[in-house]
Protein backbone atom coordinates (compact mmCIF):
# COMPACT_ATOMS: atom_id res chain seq x y z
CA UNK A 1 0.00 0.00 0.00
CA UNK A 2 1.43 3.29 -0.92
CA UNK A 3 1.21 6.69 -2.52
CA UNK A 4 3.36 7.05 -5.60
CA UNK A 5 3.86 10.29 -7.50
CA UNK A 6 0.78 9.84 -9.70
CA UNK A 7 -1.48 9.13 -6.71
CA UNK A 8 -0.19 12.17 -4.83
CA UNK A 9 -0.68 14.26 -7.97
CA UNK A 10 -4.36 13.18 -8.13
CA UNK A 11 -4.85 13.93 -4.43
CA UNK A 12 -3.33 17.40 -4.81
CA UNK A 13 -5.60 18.07 -7.78
CA UNK A 14 -8.58 17.14 -5.58
CA UNK A 15 -7.28 19.35 -2.75
CA UNK A 16 -6.95 22.28 -5.15
CA UNK A 17 -10.63 21.88 -6.19
CA UNK A 18 -11.95 21.48 -2.65
CA UNK A 19 -9.56 21.58 0.31
CA UNK A 20 -9.35 18.57 2.59
CA UNK A 21 -10.10 18.96 6.30
CA UNK A 22 -11.09 17.00 9.38
CA UNK A 23 -10.07 13.42 10.01
CA UNK A 24 -9.09 10.93 7.33
CA UNK A 25 -9.18 7.16 7.76
CA UNK A 26 -6.64 5.24 5.70
CA UNK A 27 -7.03 1.58 4.93
CA UNK A 28 -3.58 0.47 6.05
CA UNK A 29 -0.52 2.68 6.49
CA UNK A 30 0.69 4.22 3.26
CA UNK A 31 4.28 4.32 2.08
CA UNK A 32 4.98 7.68 0.41
CA UNK A 33 7.26 7.22 -2.59
CA UNK A 34 8.36 10.85 -2.84
CA UNK A 35 10.79 13.09 -1.06
CA UNK A 36 9.82 16.32 0.63
CA UNK A 37 11.40 18.30 -2.24
CA UNK A 38 9.38 16.41 -4.85
CA UNK A 39 6.23 17.04 -2.84
CA UNK A 40 7.12 20.75 -2.59
CA UNK A 41 7.19 20.95 -6.40
CA UNK A 42 3.83 19.18 -6.73
CA UNK A 43 2.23 21.48 -4.14
CA UNK A 44 3.50 24.50 -6.10
CA UNK A 45 2.15 23.04 -9.34
CA UNK A 46 -1.38 23.13 -7.89
CA UNK A 47 -1.00 26.47 -6.13
CA UNK A 48 -1.13 24.86 -2.69
CA UNK A 49 1.02 25.83 0.26
CA UNK A 50 3.48 23.11 1.22
CA UNK A 51 5.04 22.98 4.66
CA UNK A 52 8.37 24.85 4.62
CA UNK A 53 10.09 21.70 5.92
CA UNK A 54 9.40 19.98 2.56
CA UNK A 55 11.48 22.41 0.49
CA UNK A 56 14.79 20.92 -0.57
CA UNK A 57 14.30 17.81 1.58
CA UNK A 58 15.62 14.60 0.11
CA UNK A 59 14.12 12.29 2.69
CA UNK A 60 10.90 10.40 2.12
CA UNK A 61 7.95 11.41 4.22
CA UNK A 62 5.42 9.28 6.02
CA UNK A 63 1.70 9.16 5.31
CA UNK A 64 0.81 11.26 8.36
CA UNK A 65 3.09 14.12 7.22
CA UNK A 66 1.70 14.07 3.70
CA UNK A 67 -1.97 13.86 4.70
CA UNK A 68 -1.71 16.64 7.29
CA UNK A 69 0.08 18.76 4.68
CA UNK A 70 -2.92 18.13 2.41
CA UNK A 71 -5.15 19.72 5.05
CA UNK A 72 -6.35 16.92 7.28
CA UNK A 73 -6.29 17.65 11.01
CA UNK A 74 -5.91 14.02 11.98
CA UNK A 75 -4.92 10.76 10.30
CA UNK A 76 -6.13 7.38 11.59
CA UNK A 77 -5.19 4.09 9.94
CA UNK A 78 -6.95 0.72 9.95
CA UNK A 79 -5.28 -2.64 9.47
CA UNK A 80 -5.84 -6.24 10.51
CA UNK A 81 -2.47 -6.32 12.34
CA UNK A 82 -0.16 -3.92 14.13
CA UNK A 83 2.74 -4.80 11.81
CA UNK A 84 2.94 -1.26 10.33
CA UNK A 85 1.73 0.62 13.39
CA UNK A 86 -1.91 1.18 12.42
CA UNK A 87 -4.01 3.35 14.72
CA UNK A 88 -6.84 0.78 14.84
CA UNK A 89 -6.58 -3.00 14.51
CA UNK A 90 -9.75 -4.05 12.68
CA UNK A 91 -10.34 -6.87 10.21
CA UNK A 92 -12.55 -5.44 7.46
CA UNK A 93 -13.62 -9.00 6.54
CA UNK A 94 -15.68 -9.18 9.74
CA UNK A 95 -19.45 -8.78 9.59
CA UNK A 96 -19.58 -5.81 11.97
CA UNK A 97 -17.57 -2.65 12.45
CA UNK A 98 -17.58 -1.26 16.00
CA UNK A 99 -20.12 1.56 16.25
CA UNK A 100 -17.48 4.00 17.52
CA UNK A 101 -16.09 4.18 13.95
CA UNK A 102 -19.45 4.89 12.28
CA UNK A 103 -19.97 8.35 10.76
CA UNK A 104 -16.59 9.49 12.09
CA UNK A 105 -14.43 10.48 9.10
CA UNK A 106 -14.54 13.36 6.63
CA UNK A 107 -12.56 11.22 4.18
CA UNK A 108 -11.59 7.59 3.70
CA UNK A 109 -8.51 6.71 1.64
CA UNK A 110 -7.83 3.28 0.20
CA UNK A 111 -4.61 3.16 -1.76
CA UNK A 112 -4.17 -0.51 -2.45
CA UNK A 113 -5.97 -2.39 0.31
CA UNK A 114 -9.39 -3.53 -0.88
CA UNK A 115 -8.00 -6.01 -3.41
CA UNK A 116 -6.29 -7.77 -0.46
CA UNK A 117 -9.52 -8.15 1.55
CA UNK A 118 -11.33 -11.41 0.89
CA UNK A 119 -14.84 -10.22 1.84
CA UNK A 120 -15.21 -7.12 -0.36
CA UNK A 121 -18.91 -6.51 0.45
CA UNK A 122 -18.12 -6.22 4.17
CA UNK A 123 -15.15 -3.96 3.49
CA UNK A 124 -17.26 -1.62 1.32
CA UNK A 125 -20.03 -1.60 3.94
CA UNK A 126 -17.53 -0.68 6.67
CA UNK A 127 -15.95 2.08 4.57
CA UNK A 128 -19.42 3.47 3.89
CA UNK A 129 -20.25 3.37 7.61
CA UNK A 130 -16.99 5.13 8.55
CA UNK A 131 -17.67 8.07 6.25
CA UNK A 132 -19.66 11.08 7.38
CA UNK A 133 -22.50 12.21 5.13
CA UNK A 134 -20.95 14.53 2.55
CA UNK A 135 -17.50 13.02 3.12
CA UNK A 136 -15.06 11.98 0.43
CA UNK A 137 -13.90 8.54 -0.64
CA UNK A 138 -10.54 8.24 -2.33
CA UNK A 139 -9.88 4.87 -3.95
CA UNK A 140 -6.52 4.40 -5.64
CA UNK A 141 -6.83 0.75 -6.56
CA UNK A 142 -5.20 -1.47 -9.18
CA UNK A 143 -7.64 -2.93 -11.65
CA UNK A 144 -7.72 -5.45 -14.46
CA UNK A 145 -4.53 -7.19 -15.55
CA UNK A 146 -2.52 -6.47 -12.41
CA UNK A 147 -1.61 -10.13 -12.17
CA UNK A 148 -0.73 -11.92 -8.95
CA UNK A 149 -1.60 -8.97 -6.74
CA UNK A 150 -4.21 -9.46 -4.05
CA UNK A 151 -7.32 -11.62 -4.14
CA UNK A 152 -9.22 -9.62 -6.77
CA UNK A 153 -8.76 -7.41 -9.78
CA UNK A 154 -11.57 -4.92 -10.23
CA UNK A 155 -12.98 -3.79 -13.53
CA UNK A 156 -12.29 -0.08 -14.09
CA UNK A 157 -16.05 0.49 -13.87
CA UNK A 158 -16.58 -1.41 -10.61
CA UNK A 159 -16.32 1.55 -8.22
CA UNK A 160 -18.35 3.85 -10.49
CA UNK A 161 -21.15 1.32 -10.75
CA UNK A 162 -21.10 0.41 -7.05
CA UNK A 163 -21.10 3.97 -5.69
CA UNK A 164 -23.51 5.31 -8.31
CA UNK A 165 -25.96 2.50 -7.50
CA UNK A 166 -25.67 3.32 -3.79
CA UNK A 167 -26.50 7.00 -4.18
CA UNK A 168 -23.06 8.60 -4.00
CA UNK A 169 -22.33 11.74 -5.98
CA UNK A 170 -19.27 10.92 -8.05
CA UNK A 171 -17.21 14.02 -8.65
CA UNK A 172 -14.09 12.63 -10.28
CA UNK A 173 -12.98 9.28 -11.64
CA UNK A 174 -9.63 8.62 -13.24
CA UNK A 175 -8.57 5.45 -14.97
CA UNK A 176 -4.82 5.69 -15.05
CA UNK A 177 -2.23 3.54 -16.71
CA UNK A 178 0.79 3.70 -14.50
CA UNK A 179 4.43 2.98 -15.08
CA UNK A 180 6.60 0.61 -13.09
CA UNK A 181 8.44 3.53 -11.49
CA UNK A 182 6.80 5.12 -8.44
CA UNK A 183 8.33 8.49 -9.29
CA UNK A 184 6.88 8.99 -12.79
CA UNK A 185 3.50 10.59 -13.42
Amino acid sequence: MGLARGAVNLMLEEASKRPFSGTVATMGRQTVYLTGGQLWCLFERFGLEAPPSFKGTFRSLDDNSLLTALGFDRVESFDYSDYEGATHIIDLNNDELPAEYHNRYEAVLDSGTIEHIFHVPNALKHIHNMLKVGGRLLFLTPSSNHLDHGFYMFSPTFFHDYFNTNGYRIETIYVVRYRPSHTEL
